[in-house]
């Protein structure tokens, strides 16, 4: 199950960053944009801290 969350995650942030390169052109996209991508990182640690978390417990 973790698995498929995370599979779901990862295509939705690359369906996500395509469609950012597409659309952003002005300071406020620009702005919106490094908020959008500051969080991704925060939801890339995330990933990474419940996979330690989930191997720990096998």
């Amino acid at each position: 199950m973790f698995d498929w969350f995370l599979l779901t995650l990862l295509r939705q942030k690359e369906e996500y960053l395509k469609l950012k390169r597409e659309v952003c052109q002005n300071p406020l996209e620009k702005s919106m944009d490094n908020i959008i991508e500051r969080i991704n990182q925060d939801i890339n640690k995330t990933i990474k801290l419940n996979q330690l978390e989930y191997v720990k417990k096998k």
